[in-house]
């Protein structure tokens, strides 16, 4: 699956040909989910009063895209890792299939600038790795 993606933060990056659009290809073996808890929000809690410590149950989605390499500023990487920056009820893999549709993610990269693997997945799940930074940007499928 190819995808376009239009980077927001940092302000003024540069993919390296003037624009802040990369295009790259959903690695599909590298596509994953996980039942994430989290703290109830206050909605939540008002709902059932009694329930001040209670958790939600979400599902956290990832996916990693490769494209060619990428260096602005500090920043190098010809990979990154996607998580939706809103909770989503479906994968964000399927919501791209859909005709005009988005999707808002935080990416994340290798402190090598290398590819991520099912490995240096796993290890960042568990905090055991180092990420060089973060962007937000905007997801796009490209229909060819």
């Amino acid at each position: 699956m190819k995808v376009q993606i239009e980077v927001g933060e940092p302000r003024g990056f540069d993919s390296g040909n003037g624009t802040n659009i990369i295009t790259g290809t959903v690695d599909e073996a590298l596509t994953g989910q996980q039942e994430v808890e989290v703290q109830a929000r206050a909605a939540t809690i008002v709902k059932t009063p009694n329930s001040a410590d209670a958790v939600e149950k979400l599902i956290e989605y990832w996916f990693a895209v490769n494209c060619p390499p990428v260096e602005f500023k500090e920043m190098k990487f010809k990979s990154l890792l996607f998580t939706p920056r809103y909770k989503a009820k479906k994968p964000p893999t399927e919501t791209l299939l859909e005709p005009n549709q988005a999707v808002v993610v935080n990416g994340i990269w290798l402190k090598d600038g290398g590819q991520w693997s099912p490995e240096s997945i796993a290890a960042a799940k568990a905090g055991e790795l180092e990420i060089d930074g973060m962007l937000v940007a905007k997801v796009t499928l490209v229909r060819e």
